[in-house]
C-alpha cells in the first residue's frame, strides 16, 4: 500500500487557513476550541450511558431525521386537514437542513475526535460530513418546540391527549438529541441553538409568511423560485469533499415545489374557502376509516413512485443534454458529464433511507473522513507540544520549541499539494499507521527530544488510501435532486389533494360546507398564531360549488386542473 508522510503543512492550521476566506477562517478558529472543549463531556456521557440496548436504539432513532421520514410524515398533515401546521413544520425542517448544511460547509468544523469517541451510525454518508452544527439536533429541537407550542395552545383537546402529546414529543426530542451525542456524531450546543432560533422565527412570523404565500399575486411563485436558485448558487464550497450540499439542495427543492403548490391550490375550486384557502377538506367523521387509509397509502405510494421513476428518467436524459451544451456546475467535487459515460449505481438507488433500516448499526473508531484525519493529527500535535512543555519544565532537554517548529514547517507547500492529491484518490475505510525505523544519533542532552520527534514521525506516516471518500458525485445530481424533491413538494400539497377529490377519496358538497363552518370556528379559537387573522378572502375566488359527478371524467378533469385556470 502506498503511503505518504504527513507533515505540518497538512495539519488544520495550513489545510483550512490556506483554503478558507479570512472571514471563514477567523470564525472557524474561534469556534474550534469550543467544540474541542466539549469532547470531554461527550466522552463522559458516552462512557457513562453505554449499553447494548442504547447501542441499537439511538442509531435507529437517527432515522427520524432522514429524507424518507420527512417525506412520509409531513404530507400527512396536508392530506388530513392541517395544512397551516404542515406548512410551518416543513419550512422549519427545510430551513434547518439548509442552514445547518450551509454553516457546515462554510466553517468546515470537524466531528468530535475519534478516538476517544466511538461512533455509531446507520447512514452511508452522514459520517463523512462536517460535524457542526448538528442537522438532526436542530430539526428535533425546532419540531418539538413548534409542536409543543401548537399543542399547548389548543383549548378543545382532552387533557390526557395533551399530556400524551407532550410526553411523546419529549421522548422524540431526547432520543434524537441525546442520540447524536451518544453516537459520537456531534457537539452539544450548535444544533440546539440553531433549532431554537428557527422555531422562534417561524412561530412568530408564520402569519406574515402565510399571508405572502397565499396572496393572489403571480410575484409569489416567481419570488420563491428565484430565491431558491439564488440560495443554491451562493452555497459555500467546502474545503473537503463533503456531501452536505446535496441534502440542502433536496430540501430547497421541497420548498421550491411546496410553496408554489400551496399558492396554486389555494386558487383552485378544491381548497377550503376562508382564512386559509390552501387547506385540504377533511373530516374523519365524514370520510371514515377506509377512505382515510386510502389517502395515506395512495398518497405515500405516489410520492415514492415519483421519486423512483423521475430519478431513473433524469439520470438517463440529463447527461447527454449536459454534454451537448457543455454545461458545468463548477463545483470541484462533481464529475462533469463529458468525463463519464455510465453512472454509479449509488446515485440511482430509490430508497436508501429505507434500506438503512434493514442493516445493523455501524460502529467505528478512528478517522473516517479527511476532516477527521486532520483533527486527529492536530490533536496528536497538541499532545506532543504539551509533553515537550512538561519535559522542559522538568529539565529533560535543552532545546526549545524552535527546533520542533523548524522541523514541522519544512516543505509545507509541497506536502499540502501532495497530501490533497492522495486524499482525493483514496477510497478505503479505516486509517493505518506504519512504523518508521529511521533514527538520528544526537548528543546525550538531545536524546529525549529526538525520541519524541521520531515517535511523532511514526504516527504521521499515514495511508491516505485508508480514508473513505464520499460516493462519486456527478454534475447532474444537483438538477436531479432539485426536480425530484420539488415534484414531491408540489404533489403533496396540490396534485395529490386534487386526486383525492377526483377519485372519490374527498368529501361531498354538504360535508364540505360543514367542514368550512367547523374549520372557520377552529381557526378563530385555536390556530391563531399559525394563520393570518386580518387578511380578507380574495373576492376573485368566492366560494364555489363542487360538481358531485367528478369521478366520471377523471383524466380530463386532471388535465384541466393542473393548468393555472380559474374555474367559476
Amino acid at each position: 500500500m502506498a503511503t505518504r508522510k504527513l507533515d505540518a503543512g497538512l495539519h488544520p492550521e495550513f489545510h483550512y487557513e490556506q483554503r478558507l476566506s479570512p472571514v471563514r477562517a477567523r470564525i472557524r478558529s474561534w469556534l474550534l476550541p469550543i467544540i474541542r472543549r466539549e469532547k470531554e463531556i461527550l466522552v463522559f456521557i458516552q462512557s457513562s450511558l453505554r449499553h447494548p440496548f442504547l447501542d441499537w436504539y439511538f442509531p435507529i432513532t437517527s432515522n427520524l431525521g432522514t429524507h424518507t421520514f420527512y417525506m412520509v410524515c409531513l404530507p400527512l398533515l396536508f392530506w388530513f386537514g392541517y395544512a397551516p401546521l404542515g406548512r410551518g413544520l416543513t419550512l422549519v425542517v427545510a430551513s434547518g437542513v439548509f442552514w445547518t448544511g450551509f454553516v457546515k460547509d462554510m466553517l468546515c468544523l470537524p466531528r468530535p475526535l475519534s478516538p476517544p469517541i466511538n461512533r455509531m451510525t446507520m447512514s452511508g454518508t452522514h459520517h463523512l460530513e462536517y460535524g457542526f452544527p448538528s442537522t438532526h439536533t436542530a430539526n428535533a429541537i425546532s419540531i418539538t418546540l413548534y409542536l409543543l407550542a401548537f399543542v399547548t395552545q389548543i383549548n378543545d383537546i382532552d387533557p390526557n391527549t395533551r399530556k400524551f402529546c407532550i410526553v411523546a414529543l419529549i421522548v422524540y426530542c431526547s432520543s434524537v438529541v441525546l442520540g447524536r451525542i451518544y453516537c459520537g456524531m456531534h457537539s452539544i450546543t450548535g444544533g440546539t441553538i440553531m433549532g431554537a432560533f428557527l422555531w422562534w422565527f417561524q412561530w412568530n412570523w408564520q402569519s406574515d409568511i402565510d399571508a405572502f404565500i397565499l396572496s393572489d399575486s403571480w410575484f409569489v411563485p416567481m419570488a420563491i423560485l428565484s430565491a431558491t436558485v439564488l440560495l443554491i448558487y451562493i452555497f459555500p464550497e467546502p474545503v473537503d469533499n463533503c456531501p452536505c450540499f446535496e441534502d440542502c439542495v433536496a430540501f430547497a427543492g421541497v420548498i421550491m415545489g411546496l410553496l408554489p403548490g400551496c399558492w396554486r391550490y389555494a386558487r383552485s375550486k378544491y381548497s377550503l374557502p376562508g382564512i386559509d384557502r390552501a387547506n385540504v377538506p377533511y373530516d374523519y367523521q365524514i370520510i371514515g376509516l377506509p377512505k382515510s387509509l386510502g389517502r395515506l397509502v395512495i398518497g405515500v405510494a405516489i410520492l415514492f413512485i415519483w421519486r423512483m421513476v423521475m430519478k431513473k428518467i433524469l439520470y438517463m436524459t440529463l447527461p447527454p443534454f449536459y454534454r451537448a451544451l457543455n454545461l458545468n456546475i463548477y463545483r470541484k467535487d462533481y464529475l462533469p458529464a463529458k468525463d463519464y459515460k455510465n453512472l454509479s449505481p449509488y446515485s440511482i438507488r430509490a430508497f436508501p433511507s429505507v434500506l438503512n433500516l434493514l442493516q445493523a448499526p455501524i460502529h467505528s473508531t478512528g478517522p473516517q473522513s479527511t476532516a477527521d484525519l486532520y483533527e486527529q493529527l492536530d490533536a496528536e500535535k497538541e499532545n506532543e507540544r504539551g509533553l515537550i512543555a512538561r519535559r522542559r519544565v522538568n529539565g529533560s532537554f535543552a532545546h526549545d520549541n524552535h527546533n520542533l517548529d523548524q522541523h514541522d514547517n519544512k516543505n509545507n507547500s509541497e506536502k499540502v499539494n501532495l497530501g490533497n492529491n492522495n486524499i482525493k484518490n483514496g477510497n478505503v475505510r479505516e486509517s493505518s499507521i506504519i512504523d518508521n525505523n529511521d533514527s538520528d544519533e544526537e548528543n546525550k542532552n538531545d536524546e529525549n527530544f529526538e525520541d519524541n520527534k521520531h515517535k511523532n514521525e511514526k504516527k504521521n506516516i499515514v495511508s491516505f488510501d485508508a480514508i473513505e471518500e464520499p460516493p462519486l458525485r456527478y454534475d447532474v445530481d444537483v438538477v436531479v435532486k432539485l426536480v425530484v424533491y420539488a415534484g414531491i413538494g408540489w404533489l403533496a400539497v396540490d396534485l395529490i389533494p386534487v386526486f383525492f377529490e377526483l377519485s372519490g377519496l374527498g368529501v361531498n358538497i354538504v360535508a364540505r360546507n360543514q367542514i368550512v363552518e367547523r374549520y372557520a370556528d377552529l381557526d378563530r379559537r385555536t390556530l391563531r398564531p399559525l394563520i393570518p387573522q386580518d387578511r380578507e378572502v380574495s373576492q376573485d375566488y368566492p366560494d364555489r360549488e363542487v360538481s358531485q359527478d367528478y369521478p366520471v371524467h377523471f383524466f380530463n378533469s386532471i388535465l384541466r386542473e393542473v393548468n393555472f385556470v380559474d374555474y367559476t
